[in-house]
């Protein structure tokens, strides 16, 4: 299913319905998200990175519009019906990750339930309205809940799905759907095809 996807999404930026085929490079059939994340990793180190690791360097370089304008979405977003089943990544997370280890220090069930549902429908949202961007960006890092919920799914999904299909990122990287509860920032890697 998955490459079908992509083949949808590859015929839709090469071949759109009464438009021309873009000119020129790959770039030029990119949505402005995507465009803005090949940026961001052609100016970063060479290598794998995850969403965490790629929100904070543009911190470190002063960047915290980027980290708006390309990362970050109007609002928060992941899958509330995956979180209240308990289906969503977060559940199953065996890793060291600071957030894995607050929601394993909570009781099973509610606890969590209501600490993901409050990030995803309250904290999260309030955050960006109350703090200035610099400030907010410093949350982000500090708090991988944050960016969880903070990624836009234009981001981490079609963008992501943009950039793969002309070749640019390594197409064997997994895309998180933030709308199936599969989004982490720390397993959503980011690396330019070789």
């Amino acid at each position: 299913m998955h490459d079908e996807l992509l083949e949808i999404l590859r015929r839709r930026i090469n071949n759109k319905p009464g438009e021309p085929k873009a000119a020129g490079t790959p770039e030029a059939k990119l949505g402005s998200r995507a465009r803005g994340m090949l940026g961001i990793l052609r100016a970063m180190p060479p290598g794998k990175h995850n969403m965490c690791e790629i929100v904070e360097w543009l911190a470190r370089q002063g960047r915290e519009d980027d980290v708006a304008a390309i990362i970050l979405g109007s609002k928060a977003t992941t899958a509330p019906t995956c979180i209240a089943d308990g289906t969503d990544v977060c559940y199953r997370c065996t890793n060291s990750f600071t957030c894995a280890k607050r929601l394993a220090a909570l009781p099973n069930g509610l606890g969590r339930t209501d600490l993901l549902m409050a990030y995803r429908f309250d904290i999260c949202d309030f955050l960006r309205s109350a703090l200035s961007l610099p400030e907010y960006v410093r949350l982000l890092v500090a708090d991988p809940l944050l960016l969880k919920f903070a990624v836009a799914y234009a981001t981490a999904v079609d963008a992501k799905n943009q950039l793969k299909v002309v070749g640019l990122v390594n197409v064997g990287l997994p895309t998180l759907e933030k709308n199936h509860g599969k989004y982490c920032p720390y397993t959503d890697i980011w690396s330019l095809q070789p």
